[in-house]
């Protein structure tokens, strides 16, 4: 099993997603949906996308499509979501001591190992992780793996990210 995000998990974060962009995480309207750019817009087949359709996206694990919580306008926002997703995972051992298990990621547990300086073999520092989450380093891919950008890039993942622009929140690509 890779190291990721329950479907809960994955569903919370969207929710947190919305709800910091003053948007209702559960409803269907496009007018409760953030407004997607040119380039994500055939990804989800309209122009704006409500929390039911990405976090369907992000759930299905043939998708193709990661998420990162790297959000240059509002840092505040990606340390909040980083987070939620690091406490949930520090959770889910049932330990809740600061660190995430990685043993089964294999290659990547390596990669994530190098952005905590306090190495614990098989594991990784709840705060490094969340570090890795809002620098946008690591992002959530399909099915709610944790991935670094280049494994997602590798992947054929395409990358999004929440951003305000003049017109609002907008899902688009994150470069």
């Amino acid at each position: 099993m890779a190291l990721g995000l329950s479907p809960n998990q994955v569903n919370n974060m969207v929710n947190s997603i919305y709800e910091a962009n003053g948007k209702n995480p559960y409803a269907t309207d496009k007018r409760d949906g953030l407004k997607v750019t040119k380039g994500v817009e055939r990804r989800f087949g309209d122009t704006y996308v409500a929390s039911p359709g990405l976090k369907a996206a992000l759930n299905d694990p043939s998708n193709h499509l990661a998420i990162s919580l790297r959000d240059q306008y509002h840092p505040g926002t990606a340390a909040q979501l980083s987070r939620i997703v690091t406490n949930g995972l520090d959770r889910a051992d049932g330990r809740g001591d600061g660190w995430v298990k990685l043993e089964d990621r294999g290659a990547f547990a390596d990669v994530l190992r190098d952005y905590t300086g306090i190495k614990r073999e098989g594991y990784i520092s709840t705060d490094a992780l969340n570090w890795g989450l809002q620098q946008g380093s690591i992002v959530v891919g399909e099915g709610g793996q944790l991935l670094s950008r280049s494994e997602a890039q590798a992947h054929g993942d395409t990358i999004v990210a929440v951003h305000e622009d003049k017109a609002g929140p907008t899902v688009a690509l994150d470069r």
